[in-house]
């Protein structure tokens, strides 16, 4: 019970720590899913919304904390975990939401937008130059779960005197669901960075190779958390299989690393690409000079908290997400409505 409870913890730790670097992930323009011109980015309100919101998650991290330890010692350590999860979760949400507001309410009342000529460009290059992430991940992603079906498909009578007959049937379903689960995400990494992109109109040049720079390390970013994710399913199917016991050198070692150290693992990666992606963008933004007048289309209305995107006159399905990793949907597009 216990150590369930400390693997939500380490979840939660790690799921914090993700939100903390979200604000450097996303473009200068959109700080906390809030459209602003590049003149503006600089503005003190921004770094002071950026504080308070950083207050916000340790703050966040501090309370949920203390409860659910006071909870997971006096009564159940595992629903004391799922009640820190379900907070933290809401608690994330209103935290963005009041920064998002904040800095939104400054940009209406001082005009922000007032005198500059707002156009939208969109880079359609992507059908004649696909962005494909690095063959040699995919690669890496596809060995773990080729052992996995390996083990799956191999005789039963290999293992008829160690495994009792219900385990099969586990390790068929890890094998149908690793098979599942791993071609979404190999689909996500390849189909999804070649969705619609829209460009700064001040430089689109820099800005749309720095896009497809960024695209093509989050297509990486997938197929790295594939590789992990297959990893994860293939020692889950040894232990199933009993080829690896409670009993067998350095079993327990694995298991808890795996449990343990993958959060912090994926947390890690997703900070690198943070910085990688605002190292770039920051580079060419700070070498070029911004004309006052050409600017992006301010578009927040179509934007509900800046999360959800309704726009029944744009045909794209899916678009960047304003705030946070990947892409969200176009709840005005009459596909969204099916799905």
């Amino acid at each position: 019970m216990m150590f369930a409870y400390i693997v939500m913890m380490f979840v939660l730790l790690s799921v914090l720590i993700l939100y903390w670097f979200l604000p450097s992930i996303m473009d200068a323009t959109l700080p906390f899913g809030v459209r602003i011109p590049p003149q503006r980015v600089d503005e003190p309100v921004i770094a002071s919304v950026r504080r308070s919101y950083h207050v916000g998650l340790v703050t966040i991290g501090l309370l949920v904390g203390a409860a659910s330890w006071f909870f997971a010692v006096n009564y159940l350590p595992v629903l004391a975990g799922a009640g820190a999860v379900l907070a933290v979760v809401i608690l994330l949400g209103i935290n963005y939401y009041v920064a998002h507001q904040r800095l939104s309410q400054v940009k209406k009342r001082e005009h922000w937008y007032e005198g500059l000529r707002q156009v939208v460009m969109v880079d359609t290059s992507t059908h004649q130059q696909p962005i494909r992430p690095n063959l040699i991940w995919l690669v890496l992603a596809l060995i773990p779960l080729a052992a996995i079906i390996i083990l799956t498909y191999i005789p039963y009578s290999v293992f008829s005197a160690l495994v009792p007959p219900h385990k099969g049937n586990v390790t068929l379903a890890l094998s149908i669901t690793a098979i599942l689960l791993t071609g979404l995400l190999i689909w996500i990494a390849y189909i999804l960075p070649n969705g619609r992109q829209q460009l700064d109109p001040t430089h689109p040049e820099e800005d749309r190779q720095h896009q497809r720079r960024q695209r093509k390390s989050l297509g990486n970013a997938l197929l790295w958390c594939t590789s992990i994710m297959n990893i994860l399913f293939l020692v889950l199917d040894l232990f199933t299989l009993q080829i690896l016991t409670s009993d067998t050198p350095g079993a327990r070692i694995i298991s808890t690393t795996m449990v343990l150290f993958v959060p912090i693992i994926l947390v890690a990666l997703i900070g690198y690409l943070a910085v990688k992606g605002a190292r770039g963008s920051s580079q060419w933004k700070q070498d070029q000079d911004v004309p006052s007048s050409f600017v992006a289309r301010d578009d927040d209305r179509y934007w509900t908290a800046g999360m959800f995107y309704v726009n029944p006159n744009d045909p794209a399905l899916m678009v960047s997400r304003r705030f946070g990793i990947g892409w969200t949907m176009n709840f005005g597009h009459p596909l969204a409505k099916v799905v």
